[in-house]
């Protein structure tokens, strides 16, 4: 898919590069490691908002969690600790995304480190998030 990159100064989370990249916080896309017996789960959703466990639960039916530190590095090992991108295909791992995300024209999600970000059109996020389920996942 077609995207550019967004250089910005160095912000640790995701509302703090909306804003250091001058984006309004809903156009980012932030991810969030969720676990259980089955493994792992990337939740994607808006960095303005937070995941409900028990709306993804219910649509994965699953008993999903957050995962712990250990884990999150050991799967993100290319990437820079707390810069985990939306692309959760590109690990093996499932994805679930918040579909307000597809509301707005564009987005952006962490490039795997604090410093730039990956913005594509809603159609490239849209295509690139096919075969991942999508819901109301968060509050």
């Amino acid at each position: 898919v077609s995207y550019q990159l967004i250089r910005h100064r160095y912000a640790e989370t995701a509302k703090s590069c909306a804003k250091q990249s001058r984006l309004p916080a809903h156009r980012l896309a932030k991810a969030v490691v969720l676990g259980d017996k089955q493994g792992f789960v990337v939740a994607v959703l808006p960095a303005n908002r937070s995941v409900d466990l028990d709306a993804v639960n219910h649509r994965l039916n699953r008993l999903l969690s957050l995962a712990n530190q250990n884990d999150v590095d050991l799967l993100f090992s290319d990437c820079v600790e707390g810069a985990v991108p939306a692309l959760g295909q590109a690990y093996d791992l499932d994805v679930v995304w918040d579909e307000r995300i597809a509301d707005e024209p564009a987005c952006c999600i962490e490039a795997g480190d604090h410093q730039e970000l990956v913005c594509m059109s809603r159609n490239s996020f849209v295509r690139l998030m096919t075969r991942s389920a999508s819901g109301r996942i968060c509050s």
